[in-house]
């Protein structure tokens, strides 16, 4: 789990004292800690010779980039012990942070434990969600058998609804199945069962850096409530713990004339061979689907004063 900082218990009658202090501490250890992101992020920023939207782009690409490597460094010395507590929702509820009279920026932060993942789930947990999510009964079926054909290793098709080469070629698709682990939850657009309007509400719920089988309703609720109506999730148990290891953190930059880049990445606790807060993966999403951000966050002090601009 993520430990807080034994400075940032609760109020008593040093608060006051510590609030002149958490936000510079908080800043150097970001500076100190994730000194190259952010010289790189910095440097981009000012060493772009390009001229109107093009140079735009660059730079909010670049900003994005690196407010996810800051805060996921940040995450990773909060789990130490070495950095005041973020206090940064973990269910992926989003916060917005003003990064100046004409830019912000929206971070989220998703626990990967609770979500389905898609290589360690079995069928009937599959099942179950994808009901849960607003699949009918018989598509609930295909796309979990298909989910299974994808990732096992031979070709024989799951029955009720199982897909292996011979049906992705019957279809006329360019492609079959993996036949090996998801690389990433991308990849269900692929299966010949799954429908865009399908797709959007399940994408979101799954993974492929989980604790194994099984998922917890809590932690995708927040992130799957644009999708959904009602109380689609209720009902569901928690059925297991998070492990507080993995966690994707997303950042979307925004100007007020309408420019915005989106980034992703999946953060890494417990991996020896990798750096403290290291990024095992990136991706470039193509809409914000996180819903309504938190205004005025504590954490957007220190964001807002590495990556924001006077004025």
């Amino acid at each position: 789990m993520i430990v807080p900082h034994p400075g940032c218990g609760g109020r008593d009658r040093r608060s006051q004292a510590r609030a002149g202090f958490v936000l510079p501490t908080v800043l150097a250890v970001l500076v100190v800690v994730s000194g190259l992101a952010a010289a790189i992020t910095m440097r981009t920023r000012t060493a772009i010779a390009l001229s109107g939207a093009a140079r735009d782009r660059i730079v909010l690409d670049a900003d994005a980039d690196g407010i996810v490597r800051v805060v996921g460094l940040w995450l990773a010395q909060e789990a130490r012990g070495r950095a005041p507590a973020s206090r940064l929702p973990l269910d992926g509820r989003p916060i917005r942070c003003r990064l100046g009279p004409q830019r912000a920026a929206t971070v989220a932060v998703q626990d990967q434990a609770g979500l389905i993942d898609l290589n360690g789930s079995p069928r009937p947990v599959l099942e179950e969600a994808l009901r849960r999510l607003g699949a009918e009964a018989r598509e609930a079926l295909d796309v979990a058998a298909q989910i299974v054909d994808f990732r096992d290793p031979d070709d024989v098709p799951e029955p009720n609804g199982g897909a292996e080469g011979r049906r992705y070629r019957d279809e006329g698709l360019g492609h079959g199945p993996r036949n090996a682990p998801f690389a990433s939850p991308d990849e269900l657009d692929q299966l010949p069962a799954m429908t865009p309007a399908l797709y959007a509400r399940f994408r979101p719920a799954t993974t492929v850096h989980g604790a194994g089988p099984g998922f917890d309703a809590s932690r995708m609720a927040w992130r799957l409530a644009p999708r959904l109506s009602g109380d689609a999730l209720r009902g569901i148990m928690p059925l297991r713990p998070s492990d507080g290891l993995r966690f994707e953190v997303t950042a979307m930059v925004e100007t007020a004339r309408g420019a915005r880049s989106i980034r992703a990445g999946i953060l890494a606790l417990d991996d020896p061979a990798r750096p403290a807060g290291a990024i095992l993966s990136w991706r470039r999403p193509t809409e914000w689907s996180g819903g309504a951000a938190l205004p005025d966050h504590p954490a957007c002090g220190p964001i807002a004063a590495l990556f924001g601009e006077a004025g």
